[in-house]
């Protein structure tokens, strides 16, 4: 619905050129021939348009039509949360307030369409007459996403569709009923073994720490947190806690190895590979490389910026830097082009999150312009995710560099 608004009110072929000349984004969906010709698109391709179709309409066909957009979407996305409290209700129906206060600017568009491609002066839409439900709903049953139902359509491609590409097409049932039988026992056997190590490591860390009170619960905190991510989802590989890395390496400083590749910072840590993509580089060689003019401008502002501030302060991210006269206290850099960067739930707010991999690569012949991921950066000390939102935060694109 949102997309064939946007393509009646920009023009497909406009709409198609501006998703084409998108830079590639690794991780992300690229759609060469545009978006117009897609036929089917749901789940995770939809939500990828959604987010990008607001960007490249941003300018036409007026303020209020883009307002409308981003309403509804935040509707939908904020809908799908599985932890939902008062003040997230309240955000809800904002957002469902603020698209009905600006959805006449879609008529004016000419942007919804009938049959026969003739344009529609009315919203005579059931499915907008049931959003009006969805807030009173969660107030009495619970959040929404408890009734979808992708999880069992999707069981049915990891439960029969690609165990039966592994058969030999005879006997299907029993195939099936055997493959399903042996896996639920692999299941709960991972699970009571991983159960019972647990209990073991709490026990073997109780007595090896003896009355630190203190220091025991922590550690059966972090063991608990580790249990949780161990569990689910079944068979899944346990999730790797850098939070946890980093707080004994911390402990352990004058020890191990310095710079540490593994630190937090606020609720986020990151994790590097001990061996850089770059093992030693001019600094001037690394500003030609990704193309960086300012680059040693930049090195220079923050060691004087760290040097006045202490090393735990929250330096200015973005924005050109001029020359400050300051000699670099080193010549040599080491680069990594990906690193792993981790969080907590943002509804749970003591469960670990899987790491994510953040990527980038300089320019070169074949991409112009680099290939990176997009991430948000606090630029602000008084920005702390997620009690602040998206407050004081940008778009920085990664590439970390340590120097040598």
């Amino acid at each position: 619905m949102d997309c064939k608004w946007c393509i009646h009110a920009v023009g497909a072929s406009e709409l198609d050129f501006r998703f084409s000349v998108l830079q590639p984004v690794v991780g992300l969906w690229h759609f060469k021939g545009g978006i117009s010709k897609l036929k089917q698109v749901t789940s995770r391709v939809h939500q990828d348009i959604q987010r990008f179709i607001i960007g490249v309409i941003a300018d036409v066909p007026s303020p209020d039509f883009v307002i409308a957009l981003w309403s509804l979407m935040d509707f939908h996305y904020s809908a799908q949360a599985y932890v939902m409290d008062e003040d997230d209700l309240n955000k809800l129906e904002r957002s469902l307030a603020d698209f009905h206060q600006y959805k006449d600017s879609i008529l004016a568009a000419g942007a919804r369409h009938g049959s026969g491609n003739r344009p529609i002066s009315n919203w005579h839409i059931p499915k907008l007459e049931l959003m009006q439900n969805v807030i009173p709903s969660i107030r009495r049953s619970g959040v929404t996403i408890q009734w979808t139902v992708d999880v069992t359509e999707h069981a049915n491609i990891t439960e029969i569709k690609d165990p039966t590409q592994q058969s030999n097409n005879n006997n299907y049932d029993p195939q099936i009923c055997q493959h399903l039988d042996r896996k639920e026992k692999l299941r709960r056997f991972e699970l009571a073994t991983t159960l019972h190590q647990l209990a073991l490591d709490i026990a073997t860390d109780a007595v090896s720490t003896g009355t630190e009170d203190e220091d025991n619960g922590d550690k059966e905190s972090e063991l608990e947190n580790d249990k949780h991510s161990i569990l689910f989802p079944g068979l899944s590989r346990p999730i790797t806690n850098y939070f946890t890395i980093s707080r004994h390496l911390v402990s352990a400083s004058g020890t191990v190895p310095t710079p540490l590749c593994s630190f937090s910072i606020g609720s986020t840590t990151f994790h590097l590979t001990s061996k850089p993509s770059i093992q030693c580089l001019s600094v001037q060689e690394a500003a030609d490389l990704f193309q960086l003019t300012d680059l040693p401008s930049a090195l220079s502002c923050f060691v004087i910026f760290e040097k006045d501030n202490g090393p735990s302060a929250l330096a200015p991210i973005g924005g050109h830097h001029r020359s400050t006269g300051l000699i670099l206290p080193f010549n040599k850099l080491q680069v990594w082009f990906k690193f792993r960067i981790q969080g907590y739930d943002f509804h749970i707010r003591d469960q670990v999150l899987p790491a994510q991999t953040l990527f980038c690569a300089p320019p070169s012949t074949s991409w112009p312009f680099g290939r990176y991921d997009t991430a948000l950066a606090a630029t602000s000390p008084n920005s702390a995710w997620p009690d602040t939102g998206l407050q004081g935060t940008c778009q920085p694109h990664f590439t970390l560099i340590k120097f040598a």
